[in-house]
Formats: C-alpha cells, structure tokens, sequence
C-alpha cells in the first residue's frame, strides 16, 4: 500500500511540472518557492532588466545612424535581442517560447537584430515619423530537461526621426533653383508669362539621405496673370515596408513667382510669398520655397530686376507622421 501512494505521489508531481510554463511567473522573490491559485510549486524567472538609452538625443535627421544603447543583464550576455519600432502605438511582437522565434506583424518592424557583447552595428533611423522603440531580449532556458526560451522587454522610447528642413532644402538646391528662375524669365514675352516649379524630396538609397529635385513644372499665363498661385503636380512616394531600402518622400515645394515686365495695364504687387502659397502651405504642413524679385514690383518694370529666393519660418519642415497613413500622404 505504501509503495502505491509513493508511486502515486511522484506520477501526480510529475505531471504538475510538465504543466509548468517556461514563463511562469508566480513568485513575489527570486529563489523562493510558491503556491499558483492551482496549487502547483514553480520557480520564478530571474527579472533581467534590458534597457534601451538614447545617449545621442531622441531626435535624429532620417538616414541618420547611431549605435544603439543597450544595457543589460550580465547573465544576458551573448543572447539575442530585437530593437523593434513602430510609427503609431506602441511596439507588438509575436514569440514563440518552444523554438525561441520572435516575428513582428504589421505595421511594427523589426529595426535591429543583434547579439548582447561589447560592440553593436549602426541602427539606421531610415523612415521619418513619431516612432516608439523597444529592445525584446530572448533568454535560453533549461527546465525540467527541456530547453525553452523567456522574452524580456525594455520599457518603450519614443524617438523622433524628421525630415530634412526648408533651410537644408535652400542650401542643397539653391543653385538649381535660381537656374529654373533664369530660365522661366527667358521664356517670359508679350504673349505669356512663365511660372515654373518642382518638387523637393528627401530620398534614401543605401542608407545614405539626399535632398533631390523632381521634373521641372510648367505654367503659361497672361502678361498680366497670375503671381497669386501654387498648382504642384502630383509627386512622387515610395515608402519601404522594411527600415533598409530604397525611400523617397516629398518634403517641399519650389516655384517661381512670374514678372509683370509685359503687363500694359497699370498693375503692381508684392514680392515674396503669396497668399496662395502661404495657404497651401498651411493646409498641407509642408514647406514652399520660393523665387521672386526682391522689392515690390510695377507693370513694365525691368525683367532683370534684383530677385531671390524666400524661404517660410512657420513651416520649416514637413510635419512629422504620426501614421503610416500621414507618411502616405497624397497631395
């Protein structure tokens, strides 16, 4: 009879521990020993504490790298970890404890892969928005003669990653800015006036950021029309689901303001930006740069007048998305 109840004591403890979750986690103490509400005896997991620091800032200009900072657990050392990110809410993953495996669905990414050790390689901070950031460190484990693996994750960081601002846009492509307004004041006659434009972009390509300028746009008016208007072409967007790849996202626009040297009637305006501009600029939170004399000018005035070009201080930089739908957005 005895020999049965021990028997049946170790079968009955045996199939409590095959229950046992590799990621239990029912002790208020590391090396204690406690109840579940089922009964059932665990140990707790050690609470490695993983840690994502922004040494560098929480802002960075896209195409940007910087390593990242991780700090961690002695005992996690040579594990693997993710930095994963995601543009509107906070970072989700899917693991699995039995083989170890951790996959990131939609619309969060998986940003950086790594191995804990004493040098990490370049995050790239490649798609522009309001991101939240999260490392997810994966731990081998051994119990009960079976290997399993526990997730730990950092609290999350929100990082800011921008877009190149109006005063870049100025520097990097002023010169070809001034040649379109060259050229539309040598296509100026009786017959028309010119207005030309284009769109600025910000475009990535293996992990390098250049600010670059799309077609040339045209527009043919009367002597006498029209300075009070902006009308962009549909640009150019392509977003990569992943953080490497090839990107290009508009980030402005640019156009010429057009002369009233041929006008015979008896006009005058401002010079500068536009009531027009200044209002699609408003409604679609992204930065117009443009070309026009600098003082006020007449009806038949010289074509060859002093002219310039404005940049906008209220709008310096296309606003951040907050989405994936703001970062698609279609003009």
């Amino acid at each position: 009879m005895n020999t049965m109840k021990t028997k049946f004591y170790f079968l009955l403890s045996w199939c409590m521990i095959m229950f046992i979750s590799c990621t239990e986690d029912i002790e208020p103490q590391f090396g204690q020993v406690a109840q579940d509400e089922n009964g059932f005896i665990a140990k707790k997991a050690k609470p490695y504490k993983v840690t994502l620091r922004t040494d560098s800032g929480e802002q960075y200009l896209m195409g940007t790298g910087a390593t990242p900072k991780v700090d961690y657990d002695a005992d996690l050392k040579g594990d693997r970890f993710y930095i994963i990110g995601s543009l509107g809410g906070e970072p989700e993953y899917e693991f699995d404890e039995n083989s170890g495996k951790l996959s990131v669905p939609y619309p969060t990414i998986n940003y950086y892969e790594g191995t804990f050790g004493p040098s990490y390689h370049n995050l790239y901070y490649t798609i522009p928005g309001k991101w939240s950031f999260q490392v997810v460190a994966i731990h081998e484990k051994k119990e009960n003669n079976r290997v399993c693996y526990v997730a730990y994750e950092s609290e999350v960081k929100e990082i800011l990653v921008k877009f190149p601002d109006v005063y870049q846009m100025r520097d990097e492509l002023k010169d070809h800015m001034k040649s379109v307004w060259e050229e539309a004041i040598a296509q100026t006659n009786e017959k028309y006036s010119v207005q030309k434009g284009f769109w600025i972009y910000a475009v990535i390509q293996t992990e390098n950021l250049k600010i670059e300028y799309g077609p040339t746009e045209s527009e043919y008016y009367s002597p006498c029309d029209n300075w009070d208007r902006v009308n962009p072409g549909r640009p150019d967007i392509k977003i990569p689901i992943e953080s490497w790849g090839y990107a290009k996202y508009p980030i402005g626009y640019f156009h010429t303001h057009t002369p009233l040297t041929y006008c015979t009637s008896d006009v005058e305006r401002e010079t500068g930006f536009s009531t027009a501009d200044e209002a699609w600029q408003d409604g679609n939170e992204t930065p117009i740069l443009v070309y026009d004399y600098t003082s006020r000018i007449t009806s038949g005035h010289d074509i060859h007048e002093s002219a310039d070009l404005y940049v906008s201080y209220d709008c310096y930089m296309r606003k951040l998305p907050t989405t994936w739908g703001e970062l698609e957005k279609v003009y």
